[in-house]
C-alpha cells in the first residue's frame, strides 16, 4: 500500500513530532495520500475502460458480420463479455465503490482469460498462416491486457478495500463523502 511504502522510507521533518508511527504525516494527510492512490489508480482504470470498450465493440460488429455472412462466430457473446468489463471499469472509477470494483476485476479476468483460450485453441481450426498469426496475436494481446488491466483492477480493489476499513466502512459499498469530492473519472470532452 503506498502510503505504507511512503512512510517507510520518508524522513521525520526536521522540528516536527515524530512518535516513530507515521514518518511526519498526520492522520488527514495520511487519509490525502491514500485518496491521491485511489484517483490515480482510478484513472487509468477508466482509460483502460474505455480501451476494453472500443475494441470489443470493434470486434463484436466484427463477430455478429462473420455470423450473418458465414457461421456462429463466439465472439458475439465473448466481446459482451469483455465490454461489460470495460463498461464496469468506466463505472468503477466513478463510483469508487467496493462491490463495482470487485466485479470490474472479476469481469476483466474472466473476460481476457476466455478471450485468450478461445484466440489460443482457434488456431487448431484451420490451418493457414496468416489465420494462425491473427489468433496467436491476439490471445497474446488478450493475455497481456489482462494480466496488466487484471492487476490494476486488484489493486484498484484492495485500495479502496483498505480505505473502507480504515475508516469503518468495511462493508459499505460507497465510501467517504471526502472521497467522492474527488472527481476520479478524466473529464475528456
Amino acid at each position: 500500500w503506498v502510503g505504507e511504502r511512503l512512510l517507510e522510507r520518508a524522513e521525520p521533518m526536521e522540528d516536527f513530532p515524530d512518535d516513530g508511527l507515521n514518518g511526519g504525516y498526520n492522520e488527514e494527510e495520511l487519509e490525502t495520500i491514500q485518496i491521491e492512490e485511489i484517483s490515480r489508480l482510478a484513472r487509468g482504470i477508466w482509460y483502460a475502460g474505455l480501451f476494453v470498450v472500443v475494441v470489443s465493440a470493434i470486434f463484436w460488429v466484427w463477430a455478429v458480420y462473420n455470423t450473418i455472412t458465414q457461421s456462429l462466430d463466439s465472439g458475439v457473446l465473448l466481446f459482451l463479455v469483455t465490454a461489460a468489463a470495460g463498461i464496469t471499469g468506466i463505472v468503477a472509477s466513478k463510483k469508487k465503490g467496493l462491490c463495482v470494483s470487485k466485479a470490474y476485476f472479476w469481469l476483466t479476468v474472466i473476460g481476457h482469460a476466455i478471450s485468450t483460450i478461445i484466440y489460443a485453441g482457434a488456431t487448431i481450426l484451420r490451418h493457414e498462416t496468416l489465420w494462425v498469426v491473427y489468433c496467436v496475436v491476439a490471445a497474446f494481446c488478450w493475455l497481456a491486457t489482462g494480466i496488466y488491466f487484471g492487476r490494476r483492477g486488484y489493486m484498484f480493489q484492495k485500495r479502496i478495500e483498505q480505505f473502507a476499513e480504515a475508516h469503518g466502512q468495511p462493508d459499505n459499498a460507497l465510501l467517504s463523502p471526502k472521497m467522492h469530492d474527488q472527481d476520479f473519472a478524466v473529464d475528456v470532452l
